[in-house]
């Protein structure tokens, strides 16, 4: 049986750290990289993250059993147009973008009938990017958002589940409707607040002065993971409508809190911050948790050796 092929479309932070986690977790197929900056590709094969890199996409993706795309999102629809009439019959297709609903429709819409596209988005605390950030460990104790297309096979469901787990994440399965809505509030409008903050401290005319003042909180909360404005440009042109809902509400919890100052309420504010407090204690505990449970089951993934390197059998659709 020939040796399962994988390739990975991006071998940035997170492409590169999950051709890294595949390495450790055993896995037994040739991991291809392709990325448009040949030094990202070079250094990518220097770590071990890809066997080999190349870098024409079409010769990349031709007889690969699995897919993954891990570029920006606006770049996403091209690509998938690039490689569709390229795509062996039975391949998965996957992708690591933070919004999926436009992303489901473009692999609907180009992908063939014969592939299997399961969104993905791996939700990391990493605040450096590119291939030099890559590690093994990345996708240890986090959650990774599934969003398996209608038309995709259950057996390609079940595989990308295995290979989540083998990464040391955990499975989520969310609609991509239901996935970018709560996105909206759990990680882009941050972004945009952000945004918003810095530039209104920035463009006060005390601002020279202000910046001896500002504290680490300031730093904190004006934080972005990338340094590439791109990046959060094709978040927010790819989830429009959640975020305009999202920012609607932020708006009117403002509001409320202005009422509190200017009626002095000293009830009413101890209560605004007690109560997220006290929540947030109780979120980041259950985040702890989950993470020693998860340690174990990684221990046991370990132990599959080389599960993903049989080829899936042909797969035309899910009535088959």
């Amino acid at each position: 049986m020939p040796q399962a092929k994988v390739t990975i479309i991006g071998v940035g932070v997170i492409g590169g750290s999950v051709g890294l986690a595949l390495k450790e977790a055993g896995a037994e197929f040739e991991i291809v990289g392709h990325d448009i900056d040949p030094s990202t590709a070079k250094r990518a094969c220097q770590i071990g993250a890809i066997d080999r890199a190349e870098w024409n996409l079409i010769s990349a993706v031709e007889g690969a059993n699995l897919v993954i795309i891990s570029i920006p999102v606006l770049a996403v629809k091209e690509t998938i147009q690039a490689i569709a009439d390229y795509l062996k019959e039975g391949v998965i297709v996957t992708d690591t973008t933070t919004t999926k609903e436009k992303v489901l429709r473009w692999a609907d819409e180009f992908l063939p009938p014969t592939a299997h596209f399961i969104g993905g988005d791996p939700i990391v605390d990493e605040a450096k990017t590119g291939i030099q950030a890559a590690r093994a460990d990345l996708f240890h104790g986090a959650t990774y958002c599934l969003t398996p297309s209608p038309r995709a096979h259950p057996k390609a469901v079940e595989f990308m589940d295995n290979l989540v787990r083998a990464l040391g994440a955990t499975p989520f399965y969310l609609d991509p409707t239901e996935h970018d809505g709560q996105m909206a509030v759990a990680e882009h409008l941050p972004y945009l607040l952000a945004a918003a903050l810095f530039r209104m401290a920035s463009r006060a005319p005390a601002w020279q002065d202000m910046t001896k003042l500002v504290s680490h909180n300031f730093e904190r909360v004006t934080q972005f993971p990338s340094s590439e404005p791109d990046t959060y440009r094709d978040i927010c042109l790819t989830n429009v409508d959640n975020l305009c809902r999202s920012i609607d509400l932020f708006i009117e919890r403002l509001k409320e809190i202005r009422g509190l100052l200017e009626e002095e309420d000293a009830e009413g504010l101890e209560e605004l911050f007690s109560d997220p407090t006290s929540a947030r204690r109780t979120w980041l505990e259950g985040r702890r948790a989950d993470f020693g449970a998860l340690q174990a089951a990684l221990d046991q993934v370990r132990g599959w050796g080389g599960f993903l390197g049989p080829v899936l059998p042909r797969m035309r659709g899910p009535k088959e």
